[in-house]
C-alpha cells in the first residue's frame, strides 16, 4: 500500500502568527500550528492510503476549501469531500475524495 509521503506535497501558506484560515461552504476555521513559518501539505487522493494515528482530523467539508495565510489566498482544493489532518509543528495532510 502506498504511503502518504509518496503523495504530492504542496505549499499551503506562511504565517507569522502560527495559523492559517480555512474557508469552506460549511464555515470558517482557523488551522493552528505549533510554530510560525511556511506550511505544506501532502495531498492524498486515494482513499486506501491510511492516515497515521498521530494525525488528527481538523476539518471535514464538501465541495471546496480555500486556505488563506497572512497575505491572502494561498491555495484552493476541490472534491466531493475534503479532510484536513495535522500533526506536530508543521505536519499536514489534505485528503481529497472525488
Amino acid at each position: 500500500m502506498k504511503n502518504y509521503k509518496e503523495c504530492k506535497k504542496v505549499s499551503i501558506g506562511c504565517s507569522d502568527m502560527g495559523h492559517l484560515v480555512l474557508n469552506f461552504p460549511q464555515g470558517v476555521q482557523r488551522l493552528c500550528f505549533d510554530e510560525d513559518g511556511a506550511y505544506s501539505a501532502y495531498v492524498v487522493e486515494d482513499e486506501k492510503i491510511i492516515i497515521p494515528e498521530h494525525y488528527k482530523k481538523q476539518v471535514s467539508c464538501t465541495s471546496w476549501l480555500r486556505v488563506y495565510d497572512d497575505t491572502g489566498l494561498a491555495v484552493k482544493f476541490e472534491g466531493a469531500r475534503i479532510e484536513v489532518y495535522t500533526a506536530g509543528n508543521f505536519g499536514c495532510i489534505v485528503r481529497l475524495i472525488k
